[in-house]
């Protein structure tokens, strides 16, 4: 979709319209225009998670819809966690003090990190997790984690495949879902670019040369002319969540540790 009056206009039906309504949130990011973003906004309870996490994605990226967004936290509309870290971070930048009024520390755990492993060490028991309800525990990692990671075939491209990662072991898994920046992967730094037209995009570089610059951000990749780029930084801090268990129920959180350490997949 080309950047038109035209289409402009025509995106408030689109965004109601089964089949183009992923790419049609998509291009109304490409808009500096406020009416776009209070009709997402106004359409947001009844859009699917895919589309309820493009809106969010793309309200993003600009100050004057990334006030709205904000709005929205603080008044309930959007509930917190359908806002991912590396979103919340996204709107410290171009929101500023004013959303971290609404919405508090971003890079700081709700809970110490030794209280946490502690916490889940003790709920996770081997008989908690022999009575999981896998299916509810897919249900949660279709939710929380496929956005960017692969299992069994199924998922995102944002982080690394866990399929063939060293799910069985309890330990391993703790450390990496409670302390994700611990050790990251150069390819899965997040990376903050601002470009010339006002817009801050983060995610991670799937490629490059001398006139171009891929990024792949959750659900989708965008190719920037690196002559429209203004600014890019590195980050020290994954795009996963810190604070992911946290906003499970203690049961939530059982189901989806137990679904993950199967090392088999699932069976229909």
């Amino acid at each position: 979709m080309q950047k038109s009056p035209g289409l402009l206009r025509a995106l408030p039906a689109l965004f109601e319209d089964a089949g183009v309504q992923i790419e049609a949130i998509r291009a109304a990011a490409a808009y500096d225009n406020k009416a776009l973003g209070e009709t997402l906004l106004e359409l947001y309870p009844k859009f699917s998670p895919e589309a309820k996490r493009e809106v969010v994605q793309g309200l993003s990226t600009r100050p004057t819809s990334g006030w709205l967004l904000t709005e929205a936290i603080r008044d309930g509309d959007v509930p917190r966690r359908d806002v991912p870290s590396y979103v919340a971070r996204q709107l410290r930048r171009v929101v500023g003090n004013g959303f971290v009024e609404i919405w508090g520390l971003i890079d700081a755990l709700p809970d110490d990190k030794a209280a946490a492993f502690k916490k889940y060490e003790s709920l996770l028991t081997p008989e908690a997790l022999e009575q999981a309800d896998l299916k509810k525990g897919h249900t949660l990692f279709q939710r929380t984690c496929m956005a960017c990671h692969v299992l069994h075939g199924e998922g995102g491209t944002m982080g690394p495949d866990i399929t063939g990662a060293n799910r069985g072991n309890l330990d391993y898994l703790l450390h990496n879902i409670l302390d994700p920046s611990g050790i990251i992967q150069d390819d899965y730094k997040m990376v903050m670019i601002t470009t010339r037209d006002g817009r801050t995009l983060a995610g991670n570089v799937a490629s490059e040369n001398e006139r171009q610059l891929t990024l792949s951000m959750v659900g989708q990749q965008i190719v920037l002319t690196k002559s429209d780029i203004q600014s890019r930084e590195v980050s020290a801090v994954s795009m996963m969540p810190e604070g992911l268990l946290q906003t499970l129920s203690d049961q939530e959180s059982i189901d989806l540790i137990a679904y993950l350490m199967q090392l088999d997949p699932p069976r229909e």
